[in-house]
């Protein structure tokens, strides 16, 4: 069984690693691109080398805010081992090592959204992840109304005072540029409808929303249906903080049940 060491990523592990990613995750270039240009603003990388290959990468994503609570957060991203070197243990290594990573860069808060169900229980085990937000789905048919893309910076400024007062995730900005990036490269993006905002792209016949924010009383239902119809989609697949829903990020300290973290770049 070949050893393999972690060190903190290098800007000349970009190449390899994009390479990995693309090979893991079936992303294209230019997102993965647009991901290691961000990277020194997002946070930090741990790369696992084997044989003197790289094999394996998890990033550390610090800047991410609980509020009201002011706690710092380090969301564990894109933990990926090349399937060659898989069953060495090196993923959980990573993982272990960006979560500690991001606890020296500040964090108080850990989190993480685990790829598959089978996974919680196992990041649970390996850095203590056990607090999971949970969510439900809602599905509706598109409708016309009004909508239009908005910038990342004019998302933000809407988004934080959409959610003045309730707990939620406050995003860096590289976080959301790359969120916004993500969208876009898929078809979709970051929108105004009416008075709320939303982070979309379409899947088929259908539009993801991955974060909808609306003033209080709003009909979530009717401002989904309309990023459908913006997105050429017929069907929108939503969700909402739920107490008793499946579960989405898990956090190592326990967090409102209904606060706002829709956008865990997915």
């Amino acid at each position: 069984m070949a050893d393999f060491t972690l060190r903190e990523t290098r800007a000349e592990d970009y190449t390899s690693l994009s390479a990995l990613w693309r090979r893991c995750f079936g992303d294209p270039p230019e997102l993965i691109g647009k991901f290691f240009a961000l990277l020194p603003e997002l946070g930090r990388g741990v790369t696992a080398v084997c044989q003197g290959s790289v094999v394996g990468a998890a990033y550390a994503l610090t800047g991410l805010e609980l509020l009201p609570d002011r706690k710092s957060c380090g969301y564990i991203y894109a933990v990926a081992v090349d399937e060659s070197c898989r069953g060495l243990g090196i993923g959980g290594a990573l993982s272990a090592a960006a979560a500690e990573a991001a606890r020296q860069a500040g964090a108080e808060i850990i989190c993480t959204l685990p790829a598959e169900e089978s996974l919680y229980d196992w990041y649970e085990r390996l850095i203590g992840v056990k607090y999971p937000l949970r969510r439900r789905t809602l599905r509706c048919m598109a409708a016309t109304g009004e909508c239009r893309e908005i910038s990342a910076g004019e998302y933000s400024a809407r988004r934080e005072k959409l959610l003045c007062g309730r707990a939620h995730i406050r995003f860096p900005a590289a976080y959301l540029s790359f969120q916004r990036e993500l969208c876009k490269c898929y078809g979709g993006g970051f929108f105004a409808v009416g008075d709320g905002i939303a982070a979309a792209y379409p899947e088929g016949d259908t539009a993801k929303i991955c974060e909808l924010v609306l003033p209080e009383g709003a009909d979530k239902t009717a401002a989904a249906a309309v990023i459908a119809a913006k997105l050429g989609a017929a069907f929108v697949l939503s969700y909402e903080a739920s107490a008793d829903g499946e579960r989405f990020v898990v956090c190592d300290s326990p967090l409102p049940w209904d606060c706002a973290w829709d956008l865990a770049l997915d």
